[in-house]
């Protein structure tokens, strides 16, 4: 659980735009998977700003060499990421909401190999090889980018991004504040390695959502499982897994987080809810040495 919320936080440390919640709208109601990254309102959280200064501290270098190369830099220019996809990895799409220089990053991708340009719905897309893979890519208005391998996939989310007509807004109960990331997944519907299938075809959906609110860090989980029998297992599995990680683990042993599991559609449906203050999880990562890993 501490390496989901260090990996997760780490991932969010970013910009200094305004905040770039989850838009439902930009999701296809029919997307078999979707996840969103609130960089800003990560980086306005306490975890996050101290990664946030840590990454300027140590990697500043880094950052300034991609922002001359790309006009670029990730800690003060991008706002949020939406994935969504439906099962096969070429049919994603990444959607990057931020603050672009249009014209530098097209003669950048126009070098490229087998570069080219089309039309759709009046939106110009770039196509080009990376590594022998195609990619695609458009500007939507001023603030978003959006990337897709297929390019009929882009298409249909330029087109979507048109109407607005994407799902409704999400009614997973999810934390005190606005998460700044939160995702969710329709399992049974997914495609999944045979050894992967045994565990995991048990779930119907499942739910994430990870935030920090008034210092204290809180992190939900919920899963739709196929029968209330299976529901009570996952129960008890999540909540040995807590018991078992402070048990194990020196680092958490002194660290008391607040963990509640409760089932609801008569078993079926099981919700798992963790919180602990933001200045024991900045200690518990220095402890970690998480912060001396940057870069490495």
């Amino acid at each position: 659980m501490k390496q989901l919320l260090t990996i997760l936080l780490a991932a969010a440390a970013a910009s200094s735009l305004h905040a770039a919640p989850l838009d439902p709208a930009r999701v296809p109601a029919d997307a078999k998977w979707w996840l969103h990254l609130d960089l800003e309102g990560a980086r306005q959280s306490e975890v996050g700003g101290r990664i946030a200064r840590e990454i300027t501290e140590r990697e500043g270098a880094k950052l300034r060499a991609a922002e001359r190369m790309f006009s670029i830099n990730p800690l003060t220019d991008l706002a949020g990421f939406t994935l969504y996809g439906d099962g096969d990895e070429k049919n994603g799409v990444l959607i990057v909401e931020g603050r672009f220089d249009q014209a530098h990053l097209t003669d950048i991708v126009a070098a490229a190999d087998d570069y080219a340009t089309s039309e759709h719905a009046g939106t110009t897309v770039h196509s080009w090889k990376d590594k022998s893979k195609s990619q695609n890519a458009a500007f939507v208005g001023d603030r978003l980018l959006v990337f897709s391998q297929t390019k009929s996939t882009l298409h249909d989310a330029i087109d979507l991004l048109a109407s607005g007509e994407g799902m409704q807004a999400e009614t997973f109960a999810t934390v005190g504040a606005p998460p700044v990331f939160i995702g969710s997944a329709k399992v049974a519907e997914l495609p999944m390695k045979k050894d992967d299938a045994k565990l995991l075809r048990k779930a119907e959906n499942l739910k994430i959502a990870l935030g920090e609110t008034g210092g204290q860090i809180e992190g939900r989980i919920e899963l739709e499982s196929d029968s209330a029998v299976t529901g009570k297992l996952v129960r008890k599995v999540l909540e040995g897994i807590v018991a078992i990680g402070r048990l194990t683990n020196e680092e958490l042993a002194d660290i008391n987080p607040a963990f509640e599991t409760r089932e609801s559609e008569g078993g079926r449906v099981v919700s798992a809810t963790l919180s602990m203050p933001a200045s024991e999880m900045i200690s518990l990562m220095e402890k970690n040495g998480d912060f001396d890993k940057i870069g490495k």
